[in-house]
């Protein structure tokens, strides 16, 4: 399979006569951004189990650097977190 490398894998559960294993970490090509086919990521990945999709963006570079990050969270009026920072889990 051209383009994906497997780092690690998901079995299916749905069918457990099916032992392929998926891989969670492939690498996006000129040719398939996805790292393969529309169709088979909409069927194998989408809202259904995690995938890292290496150089999906390429030549992409990030409009804020990690220093100015740092300092919008510490100004007032910036929203932070999505959870309180004192519970000791988060609950969704």
């Amino acid at each position: 399979m051209r383009g994906v490398t497997l780092r690690g894998s998901h079995t299916m559960k749905k069918n457990p006569s099916r032992t392929a294993a998926l891989p969670f970490e492939i690498v996006a090509t000129r040719d398939q951004p996805l790292g393969m086919p529309a169709e088979r990521f909409l069927r194998d990945y989408w809202h259904k189990r995690p995938l890292l999709i290496r150089n999906a963006f390429p030549g992409f570079e990030t409009p804020v650097q990690p220093e100015d990050l740092a300092g919008l969270a510490c100004e007032e009026g910036v929203l932070g977190p999505a959870w309180p920072a004192k519970r000791a889990c988060w609950r969704g």
